[in-house]
């Protein structure tokens, strides 16, 4: 069994369709560390920002400085440390920014999991999929402003951006 893992809103289900378009069966969980995972465990990292930005899309609110905010005061925002040690412990880790670029991600995926990269695999990945939105990927740069960083350093921690591959 593969399993796709991460904190949600994070790529998990892009992942999950990179893997089918290569022909690899995987199943989705969101499973903290450190508790158990099943067989082949990749995990997808992504800018916590944005998947804060993707998590208050999916709920269909704007994305403005009030409403990031307000998304650093839930539980289940905060809890993004908890799926940080993945990031070290997986057997596999994706970037999400590169998943989505180009085919590049792809085909590490598929030398990892010792299947042939299929030509048409890459230009199949967007859309479709349960969770994907229309239009540009959430991004925070265009909220940003000093006090979300202050707030968002309050509210998961200094290094956790960094921790996840970000500056």
């Amino acid at each position: 069994m593969v399993c796709v893992n991460s904190f949600p809103k994070s790529g998990t289900h892009a992942l999950q369709k990179a893997l089918m378009l290569l022909g690899i069966e995987s199943l989705i969980t969101h499973t903290p560390y450190p508790d158990e995972v099943e067989g082949t465990h990749l995990f997808i990292r992504r800018d916590p920002r944005d998947a804060i930005c993707s998590k208050i899309r999916w709920d269909g609110l704007p994305v403005t400085q009030g409403t990031f905010l307000l998304y650093l005061k839930r539980k289940d925002v905060r809890a993004i440390n908890l799926f940080t040690p993945w990031i070290r412990r997986a057997d596999f880790v994706v970037q999400y920014e590169a998943l989505i670029r180009d085919e590049t991600e792809m085909k590490r995926i598929a030398e990892f999991m010792d299947v042939p990269y299929l030509d048409d695999a890459f230009t199949n990945l967007h859309g479709a999929t349960r969770t994907w939105q229309e239009g540009a990927r959430s991004d925070h740069r265009a909220i940003w402003t000093p006090l979300l960083q202050e707030k968002l350093e309050e509210s998961i921690g200094v290094n956790t951006v960094e921790e996840w591959g970000y500056v």
